[in-house]
């Protein structure tokens, strides 16, 4: 991966994505900042594993920013969450070692594990030129 800075969770700024009406929502606190057009995966299922061109569904946090991403202002997403680590032991996609290595991951609020059966590396990003 190229040049990464590891981010803080902020926990007044929360990002919201419709999949079905195609939007990105940016609120702080409980007001709407800002609503944005989205484009998600072909998939309109909840993400279960690597390749299956789904958005993940739950509450994620940036765990990593990426000012020099091909694409515009790249932001990684903590996924797999603790929904997704659950479901994928249960299911067989992943062990209890990389279970607990996603769980750890998430408690020291630091990137999850990327490489495994589930996938990884979603990003949030703009297109070039968006301000």
């Amino acid at each position: 991966m190229p040049s990464v800075r590891r981010s803080r969770p902020t926990a007044r700024l929360r990002i919201v994505v419709r999949k079905k009406a195609g939007v990105l929502e940016l609120s702080a606190g409980e007001r709407l900042v800002r609503t944005y057009a989205a484009i998600t995966g072909r998939n309109r299922a909840d993400k279960e594993r690597e390749g299956d061109e789904a958005t993940p569904e739950g509450d994620f946090y940036v765990c990593v920013k990426n000012p020099k991403s091909k694409h515009h202002l790249a932001l990684g997403l903590s996924y797999p969450n603790r929904e997704d680590a659950r479901q994928g032991l249960k299911s067989g996609l992943i062990g209890r070692r990389e279970h607990a290595a996603i769980l750890a991951a998430l408690a020291r609020d630091a990137i999850p594990p990327w490489k495994t059966a589930l996938g990884g590396e979603i990003m949030i990003h703009g297109a070039k030129g968006t301000r």
